[in-house]
């Protein structure tokens, strides 16, 4: 699993997908087998851990189980920042 963590940092640039920040750990946006097994590394992204909390965690700290409220967080993240990068110019 070490291997297949440090394939998908290195293959986003050790970038957070959510926020653009430096990512440390990978998040499974599915669990299937093949995922699991690292033959499909698609559904793998980077993030930093605050947005992995963010994801992972409600805001009272319970951990969520529900797949798709953990997409639903993830791409929240993911439009902030591309809202960010539009203001921003870096989008241009």
């Amino acid at each position: 699993m070490f291997a297949i963590r440090n394939i998908v940092l290195y293959r986003d640039g050790f970038k957070c997908l959510a926020c653009t920040g430096k990512a440390t750990t990978v998040h499974h946006t599915s669990y299937n087998v093949d995922i699991l097994y690292g033959k499909d590394l698609e559904p793998l992204v980077s993030v930093c851990e605050p947005c992995h909390t963010a994801i992972e965690f409600d805001d009272d700290g319970m951990k969520i189980r529900d797949l798709a409220v953990k997409k639903e967080r993830y791409e929240m993240l993911c439009r902030t920042r591309n809202r960010k990068d539009d203001v921003s110019g870096e989008n241009a």
